[in-house]
């Protein structure tokens, strides 16, 4: 398994067995071959295009947002107007 598959799975701070290591990195050098391609090649070219294509979307209407105090009141860590989070890079 690739050093940096092992890395993320470390950040990730999820047990996985042996088996889901394998299907993962599967998966993962499924994602990284994809990226690689440009991901707009063949078959995910049309899902893409699907995706894209979608007309019936809602509309992006502009409107006021709650207020500050609403939205920090069941925070469990809050400095003024932010949410105080661990810190997850190091």
């Amino acid at each position: 398994m690739r050093k940096s598959m092992e890395q993320v799975i470390g950040m990730s701070k999820i047990y996985f067995n042996d088996e889901q290591r394998v299907k993962l990195d599967k998966e993962f050098k499924g994602i990284l071959k994809f990226v690689d391609e440009g991901g707009t090649t063949g078959e995910h070219r049309a899902i893409s295009g699907i995706i894209l294509g979608l007309g019936d979307l809602a509309e992006d209407v502009p409107r006021p947002s709650m207020p500050i105090e609403e939205v920090l009141m069941n925070a469990p860590r809050k400095r003024g107007r932010y949410f105080v989070v661990p810190q997850v890079v190091e």
